[in-house]
């Protein structure tokens, strides 16, 4: 079904599959800082450690956020 939806539309050009979109959910879910346990129930994970390692990716936007929650934790001292 998923194939002839891309063929349909003309998207198997960007030869993605039905796990593309599973692993963007899961790391979308991530982005938007919801709990890993909620997001492993929701993907059907046994192990939390599956989900967090396999839909939690990082990008450099993340390391900025974190150290300025941190820079301002310092700045109520």
């Amino acid at each position: 079904m998923f194939i002839r939806l891309m063929k349909e539309n003309g998207l198997e050009k960007y030869n993605f599959h039905f796990h593309t979109l599973r692993h963007t959910y899961g790391t979308m879910l991530f982005e938007m800082q919801e709990n890993p346990k909620i997001i492993q129930m929701l993907m059907g994970h046994r192990n939390v450690t599956t989900t967090i390692q396999t839909y939690n990716s990082v990008d450099r936007s993340f390391f900025k956020r974190a150290t300025d929650k941190l820079e301002q934790q310092f700045k109520k001292f």
